[in-house]
Parts: C-alpha cells; structure tokens; sequence
C-alpha cells in the first residue's frame, strides 16, 4: 500500500474539485477519492510515456543492427 501527501492551495483545490465534476459527472466525490483517481490517471500517463520512450528506443537499436547485402545495397538481412 502506498500513502501519499499531497499539499494544495485552495485554489488548486478548486479547479482539481472542478475538474472531477465535469470527468466524474453526477458523481460526489470525497477528497481524498478525487485525488485518488486523478493521481491514478496521472501514473497510467506516465506509464504510457515511458512504454513509448521504450518502444523508441528499442526501433532505434533495431535500426542499427542491419547488414547491408552481398553488394553493398540496402537489400540486406536485418540480422
């Protein structure tokens, strides 16, 4: 289990309180389970980012491994 804390204005209050009622319509929604799920959604964010970054670099490598063919051509193997 992971606890957080999390200090904020009252005027970032407000516009995280804003937020969840137009992403959770007709939903009341504690504080702490606003902060819940939008931290939630920041870390899937942040999971797809790195994902990404990953894929990236692994396109990258990929690239650098090809062997050019028997005549120098771009119509080699790529391994």
């Amino acid at each position: 289990m992971v606890f957080v804390t999390a200090i904020i204005s009252g005027q970032e209050w407000a516009k995280l309180r804003n937020a969840a009622q137009l992403a959770f319509p007709g939903e009341v929604l504690a504080r702490g389970e606003i902060m819940r799920r939008f931290s939630l959604s920041g870390a899937a964010t942040l999971k797809a980012a790195i994902d990404e970054v990953k894929k990236k670099a692994q396109r990258e490598h990929q690239a650098t491994m090809y062997v050019p063919g028997s005549e120098g051509d771009n119509g080699g193997s790529p391994w």
